[in-house]
């Protein structure tokens, strides 16, 4: 379930989807880090960006409230730091690898 507030979501006018950057506490050590899609159905837009000259980014802050987001669109950044990662076995391509463990 997240709760919270993420500030200058770029584009969020013009998307479906937002990619949003989650910190889980935990009791000892520091927090893991994720990353979760969240649809636009389940967060609001608070329009609280002035910047004149980037009023064109769109850029907006997202809150959810109670929202719920199923295992699947969840993603430990912590399996992308290099080598196999989540679907690198159906997307083989450089294009998905990791930098860190690539060179790149």
């Amino acid at each position: 379930m997240l709760n919270g507030t993420w500030s200058f979501a770029s584009g969020i006018d013009f998307a479906d989807w937002e990619n949003l950057q989650v910190s889980i506490r935990k009791e000892q050590g520091p927090p893991d880090h994720r990353f979760v899609l969240v649809p636009k159905t389940d967060f609001t837009i608070e329009d609280d960006w002035f910047v004149t000259g980037l009023s064109g980014t769109a850029s907006k802050s997202v809150v959810l409230e109670n929202v719920f987001v199923p295992e699947h669109r969840v993603l430990d950044t912590q399996l992308i730091m290099g080598g196999p990662s989540p679907g690198s076995t159906v997307n083989p391509s450089p294009l998905y690898r990791g930098g860190a463990a690539q060179g790149l």
